[in-house]
């Protein structure tokens, strides 16, 4: 269990190659995208990687609407 918070563009690979990782070793984990992608551009990368329960937030992203977001992952997993 857990919530993994990145971007999709990270140095080294991609955030959804990250999340596809993280997926792999923890089945439970819950996965938030910051990026300046909408999500019809990465579709299907997430498609690819079977990912498509992941949340996207839209940079810039305002702080209420992250603490919201990770309060609604957290409500999911406990």
């Amino acid at each position: 269990m857990g919530i993994l918070l990145t971007d999709i563009r990270i140095p080294r690979m991609s955030g959804i190659e990250l999340a596809s990782w993280c997926k792999e070793i923890n089945t439970f984990i819950r996965m938030i995208f910051l990026t300046l992608y909408e999500k019809a551009e990465v579709e299907n990368e997430l498609k690819k990687y079977n990912l498509l329960d992941t949340e996207l937030l839209q940079k810039p992203v305002h702080l209420n609407k992250l603490k919201e977001c990770i309060k609604k992952h957290f409500r999911m997993i406990y």
